[in-house]
């Protein structure tokens, strides 16, 4: 790693509930003596409703448009 070549260390690192790796991961920083913390509470259907949410979105104000720069689509999305 860049950091390790630095003389740099990790002192904390924040990781998600993951479950691929995690056991791996967390015993690789601990015994470099990094404090690991799980960021954030498990959510499971937060990608279906976002998912569902850009969908919606779609269908019903970005079908019927022609975006005419950056900053339409943003407006479009706040609805002003």
């Amino acid at each position: 790693m860049e950091m390790g070549n630095l003389g740099l260390g990790a002192t904390h690192v924040l990781i998600d509930h993951d479950t691929k790796c995690a056991g791996s991961v967390e015993a690789v920083f601990e015994s470099q003596a990094a404090e690991v913390k799980r960021a954030g509470t498990r959510a499971s259907n937060v990608n279906v409703c976002a998912e569902r949410w850009a969908q919606t979105l779609r269908q019903e104000r970005l079908n019927h448009v022609l975006i005419l720069g950056e900053c339409h689509p943003g407006h479009l999305v706040r609805g002003s």
